[in-house]
């Protein structure tokens, strides 16, 4: 997978979730189980935000040339992809989900892998996009 598919999932994804988390919490968690009180409704809408703002990092660096604004890129999202996929396979494994729970962990486990071998192949993050901006 090129750099440039990988964070036009990550964007995509991103956008799909932080825009849920930020305006309708209640429903986007209720989908895994439980319902989300007050506080945590707002919680989870501060979550929305953040990954809503790196979601627009990922899809307007999809195009980046720069190395080093590659390796920051692939840095941020494996920081954020890594925690998600732990903390979600944590939450499926002790029923605080449901079944659903173990594929928001998969695909958060297989993005972080992905950012990870991006990161260890240095030479993967040089090369040139394959199509036009």
């Amino acid at each position: 997978m090129t750099y440039r598919h990988l964070l036009t999932i990550a964007a995509v994804d991103g956008i799909v979730f932080g825009v849920g988390f930020l305006l309708v919490p209640d429903l986007i968690v209720g989908i895994l189980g439980p319902r989300p009180d007050t506080l945590a409704q707002l919680a989870f809408r501060q979550v929305g935000a953040a990954v809503l703002g790196m979601a627009v990092v990922d899809w307007l660096g999809r195009n980046a040339e720069d190395v080093e604004a590659r390796r920051a890129i692939v840095a941020g999202n494996l920081v954020s992809f890594v925690p998600i996929a732990i903390t979600a396979g944590y939450a499926a494994a002790t029923g605080v989900t449901n079944a659903l729970g173990w594929g928001v962990a998969a695909f958060h486990a297989v993005m972080a892998v992905g950012f990870a071998w991006l990161l260890a192949a240095r030479r993967r993050l040089a090369e040139p996009q394959l199509s036009p901006r």
